[in-house]
């Protein structure tokens, strides 16, 4: 049971390049959390590239005495901060990761399979939510249902299952769009406190060099969310008992990641898309700020097809938060 929480030796961070400088020969890593890079002295960069977890760091470099081994340790864990030996790490005051999958490199058959995956997705996630909206909706006994026969139990229960199930397809969605336009893949598990999951991953204009691929990467986790609530939508209608306000909870559910996580809020996916479409390096609130104060909009990035993009964003999320309120209010007040 250890083995699933701690790693039996150090191991680097999924997240550190190791790299020599050939221009000026010096030991480097670059971190793409911080998107920077630092210097190691030779002994650092020695322990630190044997450090996977499985091998004892005193046996890489044999040469090298136990005392400067440990003085090594010390300087990557707590100086770099770029090894460790739990899988799970506080990231926030009642959050925390639990690493379960370590990506390895991928290759080109499943960055084809996943672009299959990505491009049915694509293909697939307006068609089924407003299919399943449409069913939903125009069953005759939807208000009375919902109104006078609510069982809340099942609906409460619909709700956390598909939540966990949903957060989970949510980052599945993120991963595959990654591997399928060339992302850098580091880590993937799930977190405590706040429940859910995450992937670590640097999608940045390096990796991703296309816009429009890492416009993708960023709203696969919505379209993965829309698409399952709109599944759940069409089982609902073809089902009944408890079963019904079981798939309908799982729907409002995931519909409500889906909005969720359109918001303009940092650290959310509609952040790093509106940064996307806006094509703005700094902070995009300071931008925009700034740019209406000023009355200047160069730091913009004005064109026409940036302005349908936006268009097209708010408009769908006017449109998924119009549902929901219907959908609510049907909840507790029948539409005829």
């Amino acid at each position: 049971m250890s083995k699933l929480f701690r790693y039996k030796y150090p191991k680097r961070k999924s997240y550190i390049k190791l790299f020599k400088d050939k221009s000026t020969n010096q030991f480097m890593f670059y971190d793409y959390v911080e998107e920077d890079a630092f210097k190691l002295s030779r002994d650092e960069y020695v322990i630190a590239r044997g450090l996977d977890g499985k091998t004892d760091p005193f046996t890489i470099d044999p040469k090298m005495p136990a005392c400067r081994v440990r003085e090594v340790l010390f300087n990557l864990k707590h100086i770099y901060k770029m090894t460790t030996k739990n899988r799970i790490e506080r990231t926030d005051l009642f959050s925390w990761n639990l690493t379960l999958i370590d990506f390895k490199k991928t290759n080109k058959f499943s960055g084809l399979i996943c672009r299959i995956l990505t491009y049915f997705q694509l293909l697939l996630t307006i068609p089924i939510t407003v299919l399943g909206v449409y069913l939903l909706l125009s069953a005759d006994n939807f208000s009375y249902s919902l109104a006078y026969n609510f069982n809340f139990i099942e609906y409460f229960i619909g709700l956390i299952i598909f939540m966990l199930i949903g957060v989970i397809f949510h980052e599945a969605g993120h991963a595959i769009s990654g591997v399928a336009f060339g992302a850098k893949l580091f880590e993937a598990g799930i977190t405590f406190g706040v429940i859910g999951a995450y992937v670590m991953m640097s999608s940045d204009k390096k990796s991703v060099k296309s816009r429009m691929q890492r416009l993708q990467i960023n709203a696969a986790g919505i379209q993965n969310n829309l698409l399952l609530s709109g599944v759940l939508m069409i089982l609902a209608h073809n089902a009944c008992g408890n079963l019904y306000y079981l798939l309908f909870g799982g729907s409002i559910m995931n519909l409500t990641l889906a909005l969720a996580n359109m918001l303009f809020v940092r650290g959310v996916d509609g952040y790093y898309i509106v940064t996307e479409i806006l094509e703005v390096e700094d902070d995009p609130v300071s931008t925009i700020k700034n740019a209406i104060k000023s009355r200047s909009f160069t730091n913009l990035s004005i064109k026409t097809g940036n302005i349908i993009l936006l268009a097209a964003f708010l408009l769908v999320f006017i449109c998924l938060l119009a549902i929901m309120v219907l959908l609510i209010t049907k909840m507790f007040v029948p539409l005829n």
